[in-house]
């Protein structure tokens, strides 16, 4: 799949490690990203860094993730790709 600005991504864990090293690719691709996290400082800091959305979001919880992809979708459309990096404890 060719990544443009017209590909919306959501990446959970995007605030560190695999996740965030997926983001940084995805978004010098093209895609525009949405960071999927629950460290609020370091996924505001990633996605102001890749012009990217910040979602606090706990995955082990439905209704957080409700919000997440609501947030998401309002800035940068309809989701075409889900790169799931958060760990759950």
């Amino acid at each position: 799949m060719r990544l443009t600005p017209n590909i919306s991504a959501v990446i959970t864990g995007g605030a560190s490690g695999l996740g965030r090293a997926g983001a940084r690719a995805m978004a010098a691709s093209g895609a525009k990203v949405a960071i999927f996290d629950m460290v609020r400082d370091k996924g505001e800091e990633i996605a102001h860094e890749l012009d990217g959305v910040f979602c606090h979001v706990d995955v082990t919880n439905e209704q957080s993730v409700i919000d997440g992809f609501a947030k998401a979708r309002d800035a940068h459309g309809q989701e075409r790709i889900l790169l799931h990096c958060a760990h759950c404890e």
